[in-house]
Formats: structure tokens, C-alpha cells, sequence
């Protein structure tokens, strides 16, 4: 599963709407349309709120790993997601696809 089908599933998990999603994460809902449909991929620097908004952490929606939960993240005392993701903000986006392969155990694609 890609972070994307992860996102939208939280999503639907939440029963929250796509229009107050994009309006929680700042963007237009024309443009959540876009990362559902796969057209841009500018939903990664966007990340740490979204991980916020539906209660998860980053390293879940980028890998699927870990505790889904954000709550049960932090109550185990291994929440560093937060400061993962301002790293991981300030990377190019060819280093984030880099980092995403890397924690996959995947090799990039060139």
C-alpha cells in the first residue's frame, strides 16, 4: 500500500469529509483530488498535519509500520515521528523518494 492509499484510508476511517480535510491542511480540495487520483504527489510536504488531522504518525503513512495509532505511539514513548518529519520536510523531493525506498528496503527508482 502507498502512503497515499493510507491517507485516504484514514480518511475514510474518520468519516471526514475531503472538502474539511483540505481546509485542515491548508490546500484546496481540487488538489486532494489530484493526490487521490495520483496526478501530484505534493501531499508529502504536507505530512506532519496530515499525520496530525487523522491521528497517526508519519513514519505510518509513509511505511505502514509501526503503530498506526498516534495515541498508542505515544503511550509506548516512541514518538519521534514529529521530529522525523521536519527532517524529513527539508529534504528535496528526490531525498524524500530516497528516504521512502530506503525505509521500504526498496532501491529508488531513476
Amino acid at each position: 500500500m502507498e502512503p497515499i492509499e493510507r491517507i485516504f484510508l484514514l480518511l475514510e476511517e474518520s468519516s471526514m469529509e475531503q472538502k474539511e480535510f483540505a481546509k485542515q491542511v491548508g490546500v484546496a480540495p481540487s488538489k486532494v483530488t489530484e493526490w487521490k487520483k495520483g496526478r501530484a504527489k505534493s501531499f508529502i510536504k504536507y505530512l506532519p498535519q496530515i499525520a496530525e488531522i487523522l491521528n497517526t504518525n508519519v513514519q505510518w503513512l509513509l511505511t505502514g509500520e509501526g503503530e498506526k495509532d498516534r495515541t498508542a505511539v505515544a503511550t509506548n514513548g516512541n514518538d519521534r515521528s514529529v521530529e522525523f518529519a521536519k527532517l524529513f520536510q527539508e529534504l528535496t523531493p528526490e531525498n524524500q523518494g530516497l528516504i521512502i525506498a530506503a525505509m521500504r528496503g526498496l532501491k529508488p527508482d531513476k
